[in-house]
């Protein structure tokens, strides 16, 4: 694609089954991205260009059931994009919910310039292959974050931090933020 594309969203569409690869971010100038549900997406997150999330404020289904997605989450996925608002919505749509081809640590440094955002509902749901430590920074630079729930239910490989809430006093949800599947 090229030139200039508002929103890119493939929820609910009958073509999300026709993308299959993320090749580059570009800079299409759009105000949100969604490739939920595309499940034959597959291969690395891209790095995005400078200003590829520059006027993004919704990555609600960003890559949510993108299960054929591997390898890790890049640090500097979302550098740059300062008018982020929301990862995640009440009915379930996360930002990267059950990719679980995923793999690595989640990147400290992944939200720091998303200093906007008050949702990150069900944004790691379901990544069964991310493993380590959550960074205690993880959400400290988004100051007005209140809406946790499922951030990392079903994430069975990965450990929690005792400080990454530190500082979280407006937190109006947190229902089932570290739910564990049982098989």
């Amino acid at each position: 694609m090229k030139g200039k594309c508002q929103k890119i969203d493939f929820y609910p569409n009958t073509s999300k089954a026709k993308i299959t690869k993320l090749v580059q971010w570009g800079n299409l100038e759009a105000n949100s991205y969604c490739f939920s549900d595309c499940t034959n997406l597959e291969g690395e997150i891209p790095i995005p260009s400078k200003n590829s999330f520059k006027l993004v404020t919704n990555l609600e289904g960003l890559f949510n059931n993108c299960s054929k997605l591997t390898g890790s989450i890049p640090n500097n996925l979302f550098k740059g994009a300062d008018r982020i608002e929301s990862f995640g919505v009440y009915w379930g749509l996360g930002a990267f919910k059950n990719c679980s081809g995923l793999t690595g640590s989640i990147p400290e440094n992944l939200f720091k310039t998303c200093n906007k955002v008050t949702n990150y509902q069900s944004v790691f749901a379901g990544c069964k292959g991310l493993t380590g430590e959550i960074p205690s920074k993880l959400f400290s630079y988004s100051p007005d974050a209140n809406n946790f729930t499922s951030t990392f239910g079903g994430c069975s490989s990965i450990t929690s931090a005792s400080d990454i809430f530190n500082g979280k006093n407006k937190i109006k949800n947190f229902n089932s933020t570290f739910f564990v599947v049982l098989h």
